[in-house]
């Protein structure tokens, strides 16, 4: 087999010849312009790279692309190149492969590896141990649309799944599930038999159950076809400790689905040792009003750890207030008190006919009784209504005050609201003020990104992290009249990768970040020698699904980088416990230089 250095770069510089457009008529003057800036893009500061890919990418298609060809070796430096990829890789651009082909065949080998990386995410293409096949490739690639091009990747995939030996199953799935998950999958001829082989072998392991799930999630077989082989995976040990797959077979509603869902949670508390929290999250997203009444049925029978799971998900899925001290009795009386919510039937005669005239969105800002007194506001960064965030807290011009930015885990939505303002009232003083971006909904997908990063890409994503929190933090002390003290960051479980990519790719000094529940990959940094939050705080529970490897390895990355850091270890699994605003304070402390 070929390396990747086997290929001449003589040969690389005919990759572009062929698929070129007729061009597009178009200003002169302003194409000289743009040339002109990106030949003087020297810096290594990422985000003029970036902003100026975004900027090419909304042209109308190929000057883009042929403005960015014309000018690749003419001044911008190696780092702005490759940010510019991910204006025209993030919104699946109609010329991405072109300009991943730019990569392809530039001289630098890291360049030519980040062309790669994406062309792995975007086609499931790995070009790394084979380079010279990927001329082949372009050529027969060349003339398709994008989205046909990921199409035909995804049945290349799925086709190498069925014949891939049974020892290679579970790394083949674990490759493609990710993929499959942000991509539309077309029908597929042979989409029982693949199905059936990673329900039925024995080496597809977790990935095989999770594919398995989201194929079958893509509502490609008949409607009894998938039900049979949806309570076959429930079978699979290995489904029960995937939150994403369950939720992607739950949102299949099938009665006998759920059905099964619920003797298996009754054999889980049962067991007094398996953890229920995923599984019961997984169970309320499905809308079954039997749930709620079975888990607090159940708690009778729960161990004082599971107790506390079934508390947390309760809590953290459906946003009820648990009873305390939290018992099994008294989560009964709270049910007689609440029973009709979860009886409710929809009845379309009881709503009150009226008009809409318009929908306010901005001003939407969900509340709590017990925070009312806490004054809110919404913003959005540059008028863009996917940059939305709130702003509670006393503004008093003049006066400094600190500043905790906080992205609540879960979907990242407007609902988190009243429980950062709670934060606020429990734990800070009057000489703070929270801010909450709200994570931009991109797509439905189940297994979407909720806070696309420079480290976690998300392809449907039209702009990073970093740029929304750079965005909001430029406009903070002019827009609002804030005079900043300092900053800091809080969140939980799916907002932890975009803070540890910003404290790499961030521009702005962050003095110190809570993260907890979150997993963590040494590449959320980057190749960044120094990071842009200064201090972390680590918060994570053993019996977390996520494992208790992923912030021993965010300590020991951050450590070697000379940023001070702890872990601190709770108990009772994914999510806050009772003690909360206890937990953030001592996070918080920490970072203000405490112990």
């Amino acid at each position: 087999m070929k390396t990747r250095f086997s290929l001449p770069l003589l040969a690389l510089s005919a990759l572009a010849i062929a698929q070129e457009r007729p061009p597009i008529k178009y200003d002169e003057g302003q194409i000289q312009a743009l040339a002109a800036r990106m030949n003087k893009l020297v810096s290594k500061n990422w985000q003029e790279g970036f902003a100026f890919g975004q900027e090419l990418a909304e042209l109308p298609s190929p000057l883009g692309y042929q403005i960015l060809r014309d000018n690749w070796n003419k001044g911008a430096s190696l780092d702005a190149r490759k940010q510019m990829f991910k204006g025209f890789v993030f919104d699946t651009h109609p010329d991405a492969l072109l300009v991943l082909n730019l990569g392809m065949r530039d001289p630098h080998l890291s360049m030519q590896m980040w062309s790669m990386s994406y062309l792995k995410m975007m086609f499931m293409k790995d070009f790394t141990s084979d380079f010279a096949a990927y001329s082949a490739w372009f050529y027969e690639m060349k003339a398709l649309p994008t989205k046909e091009i990921k199409q035909r990747s995804v049945r290349a995939t799925m086709d190498g799944l069925l014949t891939v030996p049974d020892t290679e199953l579970g790394a083949a799935a674990e490759r493609a599930v990710q993929a499959f998950s942000n991509a539309a999958i077309a029908p597929y001829p042979k989409m029982a038999d693949l199905v059936d082989r990673l329900i039925d072998s024995p080496t597809a392991g977790l990935s095989g159950m999770r594919l398995a799930a989201v194929l079958l999630a893509s509502n490609n077989l008949p409607p009894a076809e998938t039900t049979k082989r949806a309570l076959r995976l429930m079978d699979r040990k290995e489904i029960l400790q995937s939150p994403e797959a369950l939720d992607s077979l739950m949102d299949l509603g099938t009665p006998a689905l759920l059905d099964r869902s619920l003797e298996i949670l009754r054999a889980k508390v049962a067991s007094k040792t398996d953890n229920t929290y995923g599984f019961i999250g997984a169970m309320l997203d499905a809308g079954d009003p039997r749930v709620v009444p079975l888990v607090i049925e159940l708690m009778a029978d729960a161990s004082p750890e599971t107790l506390q799971e079934m508390t947390n998900a309760l809590r953290n899925n459906i946003g009820v207030q648990p009873p305390d001290p939290v018992t099994a009795d008294a989560w009964k009386t709270w049910l007689v008190a609440n029973r009709s919510r979860f009886e409710m039937k929809f009845d379309e005669k009881a709503l009150p006919s009226f008009k809409i005239d318009a929908v306010p969105t901005l001003e939407y800002i969900p509340d709590g009784d017990d925070v009312k007194d806490i004054p809110s506001a919404a913003f959005l960064v540059g008028n863009d209504p996917m940059k939305r965030y709130f702003i509670s807290g006393k503004m008093e011009p003049g006066k400094p005050k600190n500043v905790l930015i906080v992205m609540p885990g879960g979907p990242g939505t407007p609902e988190f609201h009243p429980f950062v303002k709670r934060i606020q009232k429990n734990v800070l003083g009057e000489d703070w003020i929270v801010v909450q971006p709200i994570a931009p909904m991109w797509d439905n997908a189940k297994e979407r990104v909720v806070w696309p990063s420079a480290a976690s890409p998300y392809p449907p994503a039209k702009f990073t992290m970093e740029t929304f929190l750079d965005g909001m933090l430029d406009e903070l002390p002019a827009r609002h009249k804030v005079k900043v003290g300092k900053t800091y960051m809080l969140g939980w479980s799916s907002s932890g990768p975009a803070i540890y990519s910003y404290a790499g790719h961030g521009k702005h000094t962050i003095d110190g970040a809570v993260v907890a529940m979150s997993v963590f990959n040494p590449e959320y940094f980057g190749d960044a020698k120094s990071l842009a939050v200064k201090r972390f705080y680590l918060y994570h529970s053993p019996e977390d699904f996520i494992k208790m490897s992923n912030p021993e390895a965010a300590k020991a990355r951050l450590e070697s980088l000379k940023i001070p850091v702890a872990l601190t270890t709770y108990e009772g699994g994914h999510g806050w416990g009772p003690g909360v605003y206890d937990s953030v304070a001592a996070g918080l402390k920490y970072l203000e230089g405490g112990r």
